[in-house]
């Protein structure tokens, strides 16, 4: 068998080029594993693996010339309209050229799109650097929610609605339900091979 692809697009943005953020693919595994490494070492290969294998729905990851420099990991949940982020990373070198604000900006489209327009990001209460970035995103920095863990601040801000609608976002990031055993078995199998034995520990 033949090895794939990074990923499957036909090319990198051209140098210079805005960033460029979709949905994440199987394929982008190797170079996931790097960003992840960097960026999140204390998030081993086998949740990560999971993530993309049974949770690629919650995943999104950008691009720009240099290749796959930044990810985004959220939880849609329609009930509540409420769309968690639960994490955010860029590549350190690739900082402050707006990769971080792409991811989110992409992540407020897909709110919208699946009928949970409110974003909610935890962060500890003493991570003045993000909370200073996401104030600056119009994010409510200042009142802490009773609902965030103890020693966190709950970050939110209504995301605006689109003018058309974003089917395709609705497409790949609405929640999933679980599949039938089987199908779960032979997904697992399929993309285990893909991942490789550290990832199919999950």
């Amino acid at each position: 068998m033949s090895s794939l692809p990074a990923f499957l697009d036909s090319g990198l943005p051209a140098p210079g080029a805005a960033v460029r953020v979709r949905a994440a693919r199987i394929r982008d595994w190797a170079r996931l594993q790097g960003l992840m490494c960097s960026v999140f070492p204390h998030i081993d290969e086998a949740t990560y693996g999971h993530w993309l294998r049974d949770q690629r729905h919650c995943l999104a990851v950008a691009f720009t010339a240099e290749g796959l420099v930044g990810m985004v990991r959220f939880e849609v949940q329609p009930g509540c309209r409420v769309t968690l982020l639960t994490q955010l990373g860029v590549l350190p070198a690739l900082r402050g050229q707006g990769v971080a604000r792409a991811l989110v900006s992409y992540c407020e489209e897909v709110a919208c799109a699946c009928g949970a327009p409110s974003l909610a990001f935890e962060l500890p209460s003493d991570d003045l650097v993000t909370q200073s970035f996401f104030r600056h995103l119009g994010y409510d920095v200042s009142a802490a929610c009773a609902s965030a863990a103890a020693g966190m601040r709950r970050l939110v801000r209504r995301a605006k609605s689109p003018v058309w609608p974003t089917w395709q976002l609705k497409r790949e990031h609405a929640p999933r339900v679980p599949p039938a055993p089987f199908q779960r078995l032979a997904m697992r199998a399929l993309y285990g091979a893909w991942l490789g034995s550290s990832a199919r520990a999950g």
